[in-house]
């Protein structure tokens, strides 16, 4: 069954649909913190960061998003963020280790 968004989510995704990515960015940040790094939340988060131009901010996220789906299990979700993070950032060596590794 598919979870279905919060009104704080439906806005911030509102927000970023209509372009106001630092509006949407603050509303997901909160429920970041507020939902204890919700995946769904944090992938926004990384895409909003990722539109903006901050490749490093982006792909932290994307770090947390792929060890995150490691810890459940979940290779080949974890490979796929690992791999996003390496199109961001070529020369991450310690990303570049944990997918060779």
């Amino acid at each position: 069954m598919e979870k279905q968004p919060t009104a704080a989510q439906q806005t911030a995704h509102d927000l970023f649909q209509g372009g106001r990515l630092n509006e949407s960015l603050r509303i997901f940040h909160r429920l970041c913190a507020l939902t204890a790094g919700d995946p769904d939340v944090r992938l926004k988060i990384a895409l909003i960061y990722e539109r903006q131009g901050e490749f490093l901010k982006a792909a932290e996220q994307y770090r947390v998003l792929a060890e995150h789906y490691l810890r459940e299990g979940a290779i080949l979700q974890s490979y796929e963020y690992y791999q996003t993070v390496l199109r961001l950032l070529p020369t991450d060596l310690d990303t570049l280790g944990r997918i060779i590794g």
